[in-house]
């Protein structure tokens, strides 16, 4: 990202409840784990997952949103955090293209890289050909890598990697497991007050990233 000269990424998907604010929530935690100080971002409206990518960071989490702060004040939000920050990670919001403006719309801006995070509990070839959708759907997004959530073992984990094509990098995959998983209701995920073990299902989920992905 040129104009923060931070290491960032946009972890996106297809749709609303693939896993990305796990996966978000799981690398804040691994890469706090190392030392690093990461500062983590929020597309859109939404006031429960940035309670629980908070107590994954150990910082506070702001609204990244050319609708709700414009471009100006996403790009002002970006500048700082670089300058106290070793990595910028930015969650999306539903899927990659939806809305107005969108999470890509975003990634197009400033030039921020796409992690996609795909429910793989139900595919297997099918991974590659949603991905690769997902890659070469805009010219101005940059499809990075894939990781894949609620896997049902490293068979169909490697599977998922073989399907993948044109160049999207395969970041592995987190297993269908009950002890990572957050828990949510029709209204999206469970306050994080609400989740006694957060911290541990945070820690569990750090733990089991691929170390590809950190």
């Amino acid at each position: 990202m040129k104009a923060a000269r931070c290491p960032a990424l946009l972890v996106s998907a297809p749709a609303s409840g693939q896993g990305k604010t796990l996966v978000t929530a799981a690398l804040a935690r691994r890469h706090r784990q190392a030392g690093r100080r990461v500062r983590v971002f929020k597309c859109g409206p939404d006031f429960l997952d940035p309670m629980i990518l908070e107590r994954a960071s150990g910082a506070p989490v702001y609204q990244l949103d050319l609708f709700m702060v414009g471009e100006a004040g996403c790009r002002r939000l970006l500048a700082d955090a670089a300058r106290e920050a070793d990595l910028i990670l930015v969650e999306g919001v539903m899927g990659l293209f939806d809305g107005d403006p969108s999470t890509a719309d975003l990634a197009a801006r400033f030039g921020l890289p796409v992690l996609a995070v795909v429910d793989g509990s139900a595919m297997a070839q099918s991974f590659g050909a949603l991905v690769h959708g997902l890659a070469t759907y805009r010219d101005d997004v940059r499809v990075i890598a894939a990781l894949a959530n609620r896997v049902a073992g490293e068979r169909h984990a490697a599977m998922l990697g073989h399907s993948l094509r044109g160049g999207v990098q395969w970041l592995g995959a987190l297993p269908r497991e009950a002890g990572i998983a957050f828990p949510e209701r029709h209204l999206g995920l469970v306050q994080a007050d609400e989740i006694a073990d957060l911290d541990g299902r945070i820690d569990r989920a750090a733990a089991a990233l691929p170390d590809e992905a950190c």
